[in-house]
Order: structure tokens, then sequence, then C-alpha cells
């Protein structure tokens, strides 16, 4: 069982989870765009920011990451996707487009798989769950967009499969005002970057002075 933020964030044991860091979500729905529909999106540059540094960090401890893409088109959209969007101008992001990509300047290495979805939630029919299991991934960091959507959902679909949910303050929203990061997440934890951060400094002091101590006998 694993209690404390510290064992929840280990590598050995979590995976950062980046949900629809797109064009099309993070700077459209920023209102830089056609969709006179969209709800402007709370927090980007300084959620991208701190989305540079946890990706940077938990890369030198050894976390696994994994990002999540959304496509729409009409080979994945059913009738009722179709009948729930059409107020809309389009369907974002589609395959292969600028709004499909990822968002100020992420870039995956080449052990970190991008899941493409169709949804909102990413365990619904995707390839997410095998890549969790080949990893050994017994908890979800979660970041990306939106707070109180695509995040969420894939987030509780997380908790309901048993995994441990930490929620981070790598995330924008298009609610801000709505209900607290606590609230929404209240399956899981809450923890700022930073915090996550200190757990795999203060894990990686420990390890250092062990092998200095193990090295003096």
């Amino acid at each position: 069982m694993l209690t404390t933020l510290a064992e929840k964030v280990d590598p050995r044991n979590a995976a950062l989870i980046v949900v629809d860091w797109q064009n099309d979500f993070c700077l459209r729905n920023a209102g830089e765009g056609p969709d006179s529909n969209a709800r402007p999106l709370d927090g980007v540059p300084e959620a991208t920011a701190r989305l540079h540094q946890i990706i940077a960090e938990g890369r030198k401890a050894g976390l696994p990451i994994i990002y999540i893409a959304t496509v729409h088109g009409p080979d994945v959209d059913s009738e009722v996707w179709i009948e729930r969007r059409r107020d809309r101008d389009h369907f974002r992001p589609l395959e292969g487009s600028w709004g499909a990509r990822l968002h100020g300047g992420l870039t995956p290495a080449e052990d970190e798989p991008v899941v493409i979805k169709h949804r909102w939630s990413a365990f619904i029919n995707t390839e997410l769950e095998a890549a969790l299991n080949a990893r050994g991934v017994k908890s979800l960091i979660m970041a990306g967009t939106s707070a109180n959507g695509c995040v969420e959902k894939t987030a509780l679909d997380g908790f309901q499969l048993d995994y441990y949910v930490v929620a981070t303050d790598c995330m924008a929203t298009s609610h801000p005002d709505a209900r607290s990061m606590k609230e929404v997440f209240s399956f899981g934890a809450v923890a700022t970057a930073d915090e996550i951060i200190a757990c795999w400094s203060e894990a990686g002091a420990e390890k250092s002075a062990s092998r200095t101590a193990a090295g003096q006998v």
C-alpha cells in the first residue's frame, strides 16, 4: 500500500500522464482561433512552464512519461458525438492538423509513448492501460487540460481501475472558479510540481548518502 506522497510519486511506482496539451486546446480555447464557442483556458503559460520543469526532473529521476492526445474525425466520431458538437464550427483536433500537435514545445523522448484517444477519458478504447502495465505503474501523476474535463475523467477512470492518483498544478482549466483541485480530485492526492520534485530530490539524496556510507564500510 502506498500511503505517502513520496511513495505515490516514486518513479518505481508512478508515471506522469500529460493529457491533451495540444494547440487546439491550449491556443484556440484561449481565444486565439476561429472557434467562437471556445471557453478560454486559465493558466496555460504558467502550467506549460511547470510541465517543462516536472518533465525534465522526472526524466532525471527515471520516471515513465506518457502523453495523451485527442484526435477527432469521421472514422472515430459516432452520431452521438457529432450531435453533441453540432453547434461547433469544426471538430478539433483533427488528425494530422496543427491543432493536434503538442503545445508549448513539449517533445516526447523515444521511450515516451503518445497514446491517441477519441473520447474524454484516455482509458476508453486506447492502449493506455497496456502501456501502464508494461511499465509496472501503480500511481498516476496527472497533468494537462482541462483539469475539470479530460484530466479529471482520465484520473477518475484510473482510480476505478485501482491506480493511485496524484493531481498536480501542471494543468489548465476552463472553469477556474467552479471547484477547487481538492474537490475535483477528491479521490486522489493533490500536490504541486515543486512538492513532487522535492520528493525525487530527497530520494536521490538518500540514495547518494547510502552509497557513500557503503563505500566507507
